[in-house]
């Protein structure tokens, strides 16, 4: 089975093609939703509640507390990642678990932080997806809640990131382009893996977290 790993950068369209993959039929991960899933845990609530009290309201994690938490306090955020990475990468690794025991051929971990949260170690090939700064900005100030401000912290937050995606990622899409160029380049590298491993039969393929 074949683990490929999805990255990139606020808006650069992360998820439209993990749905894209996901209508192929193949399982995909989602990051954000697993993450979603950990705050409702017992352990991560009181684990997030010795570093910020004020973001537990009713007994359950406030995510509108943490993002504005992180915004006040860069030095916030590397304490509540060091609680949450090493949970949502376990996820992931019982999910590839999973679909390989159940015979799938492929599996896809979509995760924006893919290199410092070391999911890439989970992976056999990864993709990053990039955008400009321009297109970036104007999708995602679509979005429910978010401000131009917000924006631009989180996109000057995710740069260190962005540098290792693109720096360590076996394969780049620019997502500039419309969603028809997107599919095609991805079934390009798809195609380029396939043929790959058939041209090896399997031998000298790349280890994972290479």
């Amino acid at each position: 089975m074949i683990v490929i790993g999805i990255c990139g950068g606020i808006g650069t369209g992360k998820t439209t093609i993990a749905n894209i993959c996901k209508k192929s039929g193949y399982p995909i991960f989602y990051s954000d939703a697993a993450v979603a899933k950990a705050y409702e845990q017992p352990s991560i609530i009181s684990a997030v509640a010795k570093i910020a009290p004020q973001s537990i309201i009713g007994g359950a994690v406030s995510k509108e507390s943490l993002s504005a938490t992180a915004v006040k306090d860069p030095a916030f955020l590397p304490k509540l990642e060091a609680i949450i990475h090493p949970v949502i990468c376990k996820e992931a690794a019982a999910f590839i678990s999973k679909h390989k025991a159940e015979g799938a051929s492929l599996v896809f971990i979509e995760a924006p932080l893919m290199f410092t949260s070391n999911m890439h170690t989970l992976c056999d090939y990864t993709i990053t997806l990039t955008s400009s700064k321009k297109i970036q900005k104007a999708r995602v100030l679509q979005r429910k809640g978010m401000t131009a401000e917000k924006f631009e912290t989180l996109y000057a937050r995710q740069q260190k990131e962005m540098a290792l995606c693109k720096q360590k990622a076996d394969f780049i899409i620019c997502t500039n382009g419309d969603i028809l160029t997107t599919k095609q380049r991805l079934k390009q590298i798809l195609c380029q893996i396939a043929s790959s491993l058939e041209s090896t039969n399997g031998l000298g393929q790349k280890q994972k977290g290479e």
